[in-house]
C-alpha cells in the first residue's frame, strides 16, 4: 500500500479510527478484542515475502519512509516512525509451522505528555475483522525504552495473514516507532552460531597460552586447546576504534576512515555484521566502549546494539545470555565487548586481595591516566606495581567470567557447535619502552594481541605465520562458506597462502602521540616517527621480540624499502590537504565558528566537507571554501581537499563567531609548539605542514590543525618502488 492511497477513505477512516482509540485510552483496562481496520488508512505495509531469512531491511525499502537508527535508553535498533494513523500492516504471504513474527515497538514523547500507550497486533480477516494477536502496554515509566514483541503464528500455518499494528497514541506530541519486522520459521539444521568476543586491552603477555609464564587466564590457556591459537597476531591499531573497525570491515584503518579521532568508519564499509545479516543471520552487539557503538558509525548491519559504557564483565555477558536465550534456534552473529582490563583499573574482590601488590595512593582503583600523561602525578616505582596489580586483577576477573559463560553455553547444549573468535584490540604499555597505557607507541607490548579462533570442525593448532587482526574475516566466513570482498586487506589463512612471510602489514594511529606507524614483514618491523624528533627504528621480531636493539642504521638493506612501503601506504590513505578546527575549551553548549580557506593562483578540487554539528552555510567553489558550523564540546569542522597547482598559496581564516577578537592556536604539521593569531597563508609544498600527519592534541586542545601530503610527492616516491612492493601495495588497494 503506497503513501496517500485512497486520500479521502483514509482521512474519513482515521476520523473513526481516533474515536474508537480515545475510548481505549480513557478506559484502558478496555482493549476490544476485535476492531475493524480499513487498509485504506494505512501509510506503511511491510512484505515479509521471504521465509526464514532477515526480512526487516526488505521490508523497510519498500517504504515512503526514513529508515533510521534509533537508540533509546541503552538499546539501538533499526526503525520507522508511525505514520499519523498510527497503523502499520505487515503481510505474510504463507505461515509455516512454528513460524512467529518479531519485532520491537517504543514510544517517545518530546514534551511532560504521561499518556500511556498501547500498540496491538490485530490479525487481519478477508472481511476486515481483526482478531487481536497481542499488545503492549507501555507505561509512563516505560517511555522512551524499546519493548520487545514475539507471536506464535502455528495456528495460521498454511494460510496468507495480515497483522496490522497499531498505535493508541497519535498526538503530535508523541513519536512512536516499530524495529526490526521480521517474520522467522524454524530451521531443519543445526543453527549456525557466530559470537566474536573482545578482551579490551589485554596484552598477549598476560594469556599463560602465549608463553611467558601467566597464570592469571586458565579459561583462555583452556580454550586453547579447542581453538586456532594464533602466536604472533599484530593488531592494525594502538586503540579500540581502528583495530576493532579493521577486525569488522578486513581492511586497515587508513583505508575505511578509522584513522583518527575525529573518523567514523564509512557507510559505504562492508562489516562482519553486514555479512552475516545478509546471510541470514541475527545480528546484535553488546558493548562497553564508545569506540565501537553506533557513534562511530559501527553499528552497521546491527539489527540490534545494547551499550551500557564500562559495564563490568558480569553483567556483559547476562545480557548476552538472554540475547542467546531469545535466539537460540536462530543462525546468529553476537559481538560481545569486555573493557575490564582498561583504565579504569577496579577489579572486585577476591581479585583485588589477590593480585594486589606494590603501595601508594592506588590501593584499590586507578583512573588518572591523564594525569600520568601529562605529568601531574608523578608514579614511584611501587605505584607502577600497584597498577600492574590492578590490571592483572581485571584481566583474571574478565578471564573468570569468560569461564561462566562458557559453561552456560555447555548447559544450554550449544557450547561445541558454536564458532567463537576471542581477541584483544590492543595491549597495554607498563614502562617496556618508558612509556605507559596505549595509543602512545606501536610496540609490541601494545600491538602483539591474542586472538582465539574456535572452529567446529577444524583441529585446534598453534598457528605460527605472522598475521593481522585484518585476517580474522576473511577466515572467518570462508570457514563459513559465506562470501566477502574483494577489497579485504586480510587474507583466509585457512587457505595456506605462500606468500606470508613476504606480505606487509601495517599498523597505525596512535591517539595519545605525534603520529607514529609501523609495517611488519616477515620477522622484520619498522617503525617510522612522523614528528621530526625521532629516528627511523628497525626489529627482527624473532631474535629480539622485545624490541630493544635498533638495527636501522646497520639494515639499510631491510629498512629502506620498508619505510618506502610505509610512507607509500601512509600518504595514500591521507594524500591532499587537511584542516581540522576544534572549539574553545570552557564552552559545552553550541557556538558557531567559522573556516575560511582561500586560495591565490590555483583551483581547489575533491572538497571533502565532513564538520561535526550543524552546517550553517557551506560555501564550495574553485577558489574558496567556507565552512560555517554550529557544535558544542568535542565538535570540528573538518575539510579536505586539493589544490592546483600545489604550489599556490592558501589562506585560512578562523573566527569564533561569538566571539570575534578571540585568537586560535595554530598547530602546523608535526609541531606540538602553536603559533597564535586568527589565520596563516601558505602552500602544500610548505615544509611546515608537507609530508606530516595528525596530531594528538587533537583530542586535548582547541585550536586549528593543517597538515598536506602533496600528490607529486606521492607520484615521486611511487615510482622508488620495486615491482614487488607495487604488486603488494596495488593487491592491498594502495596504488593503482
Amino acid at each position: 500500500m503506497r503513501w496517500i492511497q485512497g486520500l479521502v477513505t483514509a482521512w474519513i477512516s482515521a476520523i473513526l479510527l481516533i474515536a474508537i482509540l480515545s475510548i481505549a485510552v480513557l478506559l484502558p483496562g478496555c482493549n476490544p478484542k476485535t476492531e475493524n481496520i480499513e487498509p485504506k488508512n494505512i501509510d506503511y505495509l511491510l512484505e515479509m515475502d521471504k521465509l526464514g531469512v532477515p526480512t526487516s531491511e526488505l521490508a523497510f525499502k519498500q517504504l515512503d519512509t526514513e529508515v533510521r537508527d534509533i537508540k533509546l535508553d541503552t538499546e539501538v535498533r533499526r526503525a520507522i516512525g508511525y505514520p499519523r494513523q498510527g497503523v502499520i500492516l505487515v503481510r505474510i504471504p504463507m505461515v509455516v509451522e512454528g513460524g512467529k513474527f518479531t519485532c520491537a515497538v517504543a514510544s517517545v514523547t518530546a514534551t511532560n505528555s504521561s499518556v500511556d500507550c498501547w500498540f496491538t497486533f490485530t490479525r487481519l480477516a478477508p472481511s476486515g475483522v481483526g482478531e487481536e494477536l497481542d499488545s503492549v502496554w507501555v507505561q509512563e515509566s516505560e517511555l522512551a525504552t524499546w519493548h520487545y514483541e514475539e507471536i506464535d503464528l502455528s495456528e495460521y500455518a498454511g494460510r496468507s495473514i495480515t497483522i496490522a499494528i497499531e498505535s493508541s497514541t497519535k498526538s503530535a506530541e508523541y513519536i512512536n516507532y516499530l524495529a526490526n519486522p521480521r517474520y522467522e520459521i524454524p530451521q531443519e539444521s543445526e543453527p549456525k552460531r557466530m559470537i566474536l568476543i573482545c578482551i579490551d586491552t589485554l596484552r598477549a603477555g598476560s594469556v599463560g597460552a602465549y608463553g611467558e609464564g601467566s597464570t592469571l587466564t586458565p579459561v583462555l590457556d583452556q580454550f586453547a586447546n579447542d581453538s586456532i591459537r594464533f602466536a604472533n597476531c599484530q593488531s592494525a591499531s594502538t586503540w579500540t576504534f581502528p583495530a576493532c573497525a579493521a577486525i569488522s570491515t578486513g581492511r586497515f584503518p587508513g583505508l575505511i576512515g578509522a584513522s583518527g579521532v575525529t573518523e567514523n568508519l564509512r557507510p559505504e564499509e562492508m562489516t562482519l555484521a553486514e555479512l552475516f545479516f545478509n546471510a541470514g543471520y541475527r545480528t546484535t552487539a553488546i558493548i562497553n566502549n564508545t569506540y565501537v557503538s553506533d557513534g562511530v558509525g559501527m553499528f552497521q548491519g546491527f539489527e540490534y546494539m545494547r551499550h551500557i559504557p564500562k559495564q563490568a564483565a558480569d553483567l556483559q555477558f547476562a545480557n548476552s545470555l538472554e540475547w542467546i536465550n531469545q535466539h537460540i534456534g536462530e543462525d546468529f552473529y553476537l559481538y560481545i565487548h569486555l573493557f575490564d582490563p582498561h583504565v579504569p583499573y577496579a577489579p572486585p574482590e577476591p581479585y583485588l586481595s589477590q593480585y594486589r601488590q606494590g603501595s601508594g595512593r592506588f590501593e584499590t582503583e586507578f583512573d588518572s591516566p591523564n594525569e600520568v600523561r601529562d605529568g601531574s602525578i608523578v608514579l614511584t616505582d611501587e605505584e607502577k606495581l600497584q597498577l600492574r596489580g590492578l590490571y592483572n586483577g581485571e584481566v583474571a576477573f574478565s578471564d573468570t567470567e569468560l569461564g561462566k559463560f562458557f559453561d552456560q553455553l555447555k548447559a544450554l547444549g550449544i557450547y561445541d557447535n558454536t564458532s567463537i573468535v576471542i581477541f584483544a584490540d590492543h595491549g597495554e604499555e607498563f614502562w617496556d619502552h618508558g612509556g605507559f597505557e596505549h595509543g602512545h607507541s606501536v610496540y609490541q607490548e601494545v600491538t602483539h594481541v591474542p586472538l582465539f579462533m574456535k572452529l567446529p570442525g577444524v583441529e585446534p593448532s598453534v598457528y605460527e605465520h605472522r598475521m593481522s587482526l585484518v585476517d580474522v574475516l576473511p577466515t572467518w566466513l570462508g570457514w563459513a562458506g559465506l562470501e566477502y570482498p574483494e577489497n579485504v586487506s586480510g587474507r583466509n589463512l585457512l587457505n595456506n597462502p605462500t606468500n606470508l612471510d613476504t606480505r606487509s602489514m601495517f599498523i597505525e594511529d596512535c591517539i595519545h602521540a605525534t603520529d607514529r606507524r609501523a609495517v611488519i614483514q616477515g620477522d622484520w618491523k619498522q617503525i617510522l616517527y612522523f614528528d621530526g624528533q625521532h629516528d627511523p627504528e628497525l626489529y627482527n621480531l624473532a631474535d629480539d621480540p622485545y624490541e630493544k636493539n635498533n638495527l636501522f642504521l646497520s639494515r639499510a638493506d631491510i629498512g629502506t624499502p620498508l619505510t618506502t612501503e610505509l610512507l607509500m601506504y601512509s600518504m595514500q590513505t591521507s594524500e591532499g590537504c587537511h584542516v581540522r578546527m576544534y572549539n574553545f575549551e570552557g564552552y559545552s553548549a553550541p557556538q558557531k565558528y567559522q573556516l575560511t580557506v582561500t586560495t591565490r593562483g590555483g583551483q581547489f578540487s575533491d572538497i571533502v566537507n565532513s564538520s561535526e554539528g550543524v552546517v550553517v552555510e557551506n560555501t564550495l567553489d574553485p577558489n574558496m571554501i567556507v565552512a560555517q558550523v554550529e557544535f558544542g564540546a568535542g565538535g570540528y569542522i573538518s575539510l579536505d581537499f586539493n589544490v592546483t597547482p600545489e604550489n599556490a598559496e592558501i589562506t585560512f581564516t578562523a573566527e569564533f563567531l561569538d566571539e570575534p577578537d578571540k585568537d586560535f592556536d595554530w598547530y602546523l604539521g608535526a609541531s606540538g609548539t602553536p603559533t597564535v593569531g586568527k589565520g596563516v597563508a601558505l602552500t602544500m609544498l610548505d615544509d611546515s605542514v608537507a609530508m606530516s600527519f595528525p596530531q594528538a592534541q587533537l583530542t586535548n586542545s582547541h585550536g586549528v590543525y593543517i597538515w598536506s601530503i602533496p600528490p607529486s610527492v606521492k607520484s615521486e616516491l611511487a615510482n622508488s618502488l620495486t615491482p614487488e612492493q607495487r604488486a603488494e601495495l596495488d593487491a592491498l588497494g594502495y596504488i593503482h
